[in-house]
């Protein structure tokens, strides 16, 4: 997703699922038993899952940016090649680095996610 599909994209209307974790959470740390759950539940995600994860990211990333630009992989994240003959990558992310409101609302979509409500 580009930047210019992100502005044009992330009104109420275009991704209710991010409002919605908007509200659901808070701006805390996860709790030491929420972090660890968090994690197993990411190692549970299906593929869907994880672009639902990547763009969650991107958008928190483009609301929240103190500079009005946005990196092609927000908040320290790596590119890793996955498979080189096809020329796909995957990105790699360390919670340690993601606010705490958006560590907050990717552990709510995980638990909705694995409930098959999103």
């Amino acid at each position: 997703m580009s930047t210019s599909e992100l502005n044009t994209n992330t009104t109420s209307n275009a991704f209710p699922l991010y409002d919605l974790l908007v509200e659901k959470t808070t701006d805390v740390s996860l709790t030491q038993t929420e972090l660890v759950e968090f994690i197993q539940n990411v190692r549970k995600m299906d593929k869907i899952g994880f672009d639902y994860i990547f763009i969650i990211i991107r958008i928190y990333s483009y609301k929240n940016s103190t500079t009005g630009t946005t990196n092609d992989i927000p908040y320290l994240g790596q590119k890793i090649d996955t498979n080189s003959l096809e020329n796909k990558s995957d990105v790699k992310f360390d919670i340690r680095n993601f606010p705490n409101k958006l560590n907050q609302m990717l552990f709510e979509f995980t638990k909705l996610h694995l409930a098959k409500e999103v």
